[in-house]
């Protein structure tokens, strides 16, 4: 029952006066010796934060929304959505130093995206402050407000659709060489142990065309220096939501996590700088030897930075960190769950063959123009990535006090958005336990059900196009050249920036005939 204010008011000659054209009865009351009448009015009192209601099982739902451990993707959705059908909640901890609710209800979603403006807050907590300190630089995955538009504004023009669509030749390449390698390391039944690392290196490889114009090689032999890039990359992304969140003790003491991630950035930008250096000494030989053609062709992001006078050099090297590491971490997963579900839906397989036979042919090249007649392979890539979100979700903080439904909750409160919550809601997906891309032919999905890569808006993930453009390419080239099976059901994952699988993924691939 809800909170209610209660009041009495007691009938004194003046009130009854005034509601009533009677002489008072307070009189006959007094000369009869009978009690006053007490009259209760109940007026509704307007709920706040600690009205929410706080699930019974809120300590499994932070052990599984916030905590790295082996989990399969059942047990996290039913700790998630399982106890009462709460749309928000609130889970009070005491090492918080913000209030932190969680929201289950689309039109909360919505009313949050109407109401942060045009520079979604979140909070500039100690690890940005920790990165600052070590002259790391914050970067666009943590940072906020004014400095994280600046960095955001020099970053997009290089990854709008169109100029993502020009590097299909090159992509084309990578998602071939993968393939190739596929074929080269399966054993004499077909399987492929383990798909898991060599999805990384192809999604590392693309990363690189993309950022450098050039192959890192990856795929055929890769140097030490770029395999320390690829684990110092992973340590990275692993510790940054850990570090972003709570509790926070590294801002008193160094930590074994603190002391790996800052390694590990250093690490990366040591390597990283090299190549910065290699692509600038490649523009300068250009100049001086009168290659025109050379000098002006801008075929990569680098080119792009190098040719803004208004991208400083530390800007430069803290957007090609971030889209490198969090770009191969997240496409590689997403490209990992996808090629496993084709391989456990042969249905679902043969539909898409049968699309890029019709759309491209079996032997044709993509091109920025057949790509787009590709619905089914675009929408495995949505199914892929709800039926296996590789995020946990994502949080904003209010920047004024705000009503959700009934709550008036305070400036300052965090509000997370579990994908978890959504992704497998059965009053959003009909059957969400059921892998169906067909379900993304419904226009009457509502918005904002399906958010792999954060809040639209001005918050979405900067690389979202480059890596649907990788995984498109993947499923075209895998539909063109190969056949996919497993009889591998499920496995556990684990994570604490990107949900990964901490199990072999065992593929049988064999030659289409």
């Amino acid at each position: 029952m809800s909170k209610q204010v209660q009041f009495s008011l007691r009938f004194s000659k003046t009130l009854s006066t005034s509601i009533a054209s009677k002489p008072s009865k307070s009189l006959i009351w007094r000369s009869t010796g009978m009690k006053k009448p007490e009259i209760t009015y109940t007026v509704p009192l307007r709920k706040g934060l600690e009205d929410l209601p706080v699930p019974g099982n809120k300590w499994k739902i932070l052990e599984n929304f916030l905590l790295p451990g082996n989990k399969d993707l059942k047990t996290l959705y039913n700790s998630i959505n399982e106890g009462p059908p709460f749309s928000i909640y609130r889970l009070p901890l005491p090492f918080t130093p913000w209030p932190l609710v969680f929201v289950r209800s689309i039109e909360y979603v919505d009313l949050l995206m109407k109401n942060e403006g045009s520079l979604p807050k979140r909070r500039e907590g100690e690890l940005c402050n920790f990165m600052k300190r070590k002259g790391l630089g914050a970067g666009m995955f943590i940072s906020n407000w004014e400095e994280w538009q600046t960095l955001r504004s020099k970053a997009t023009p290089q990854v709008i659709p169109r100029r993502i669509t020009e590097f299909v030749s090159p992509i084309c390449q990578v998602a071939d060489d993968l393939i190739n390698h596929l074929l080269t390391e399966r054993g004499l039944d077909g399987n492929v142990f383990d798909i898991r690392e060599p999805m990384i290196n192809w999604a590392m490889e693309g990363m690189g065309v993309f950022l450098f114009g050039k192959r890192l090689e990856m795929l055929n032999n890769p140097t030490s220096k770029m395999l320390q890039l690829r684990k110092s990359g992973i340590t990275f992304v692993e510790g940054l939501a850990p570090l972003f969140t709570f509790p926070q003790l590294f801002k008193y003491f160094p930590t074994p996590r603190s002391v790996g991630f800052e390694k590990a950035i250093r690490c990366q930008q040591k390597i990283l700088k090299e190549l910065i250096e290699d692509k600038i000494a490649h523009l300068v030989q250009a100049v001086n030897t009168g290659n025109v053609a050379e000098h002006v062709k801008v075929d990569n992001f680098l080119d792009q930075w190098l040719r803004n006078d208004n991208i400083s050099s530390e800007d430069i090297l803290i957007l090609t960190r971030e889209l490198l590491a969090i770009g191969t971490e997240t496409t590689s997963t997403a490209a990992t769950y996808m090629l496993f579900e084709l391989a456990k839906n042969q249905e679902v397989q043969e539909k898409l063959k049968l699309e890029i036979l019709t759309a491209i042919g079996p032997q044709n090249p993509p091109s920025a123009q057949n790509i787009q007649k590709l619905p089914y392979a675009k929408n495995i890539i949505k199914e892929t990535l709800r039926y296996h979100p590789i995020n946990r979700g994502t949080l904003r903080h209010l920047p004024e006090e705000t009503q959700f439904g009934e709550y008036l909750l305070p400036k300052e409160t965090v509000v997370v958005i579990p994908a978890l919550a959504f992704n497998h809601n059965s009053s959003i997906f009909k059957d969400p336990h059921i892998f169906n891309p067909d379900r993304w032919e419904d226009k009457e999905l509502m918005p904002y059900s399906n958010l792999p890569f954060g809040l639209a808006g001005p918050r979405a993930c900067y690389g979202r196009r480059a890596a649907e453009f990788e995984l498109l390419i993947l499923l075209i080239k895998v539909a063109q050249k190969i056949h996919l099976e497993t009889d591998q059901q499920s496995f556990q994952v684990k994570g604490t920036t990107v949900l990964k699988p901490v199990e072999p993924i065992r593929l049988k691939i064999s030659q289409n005939q």
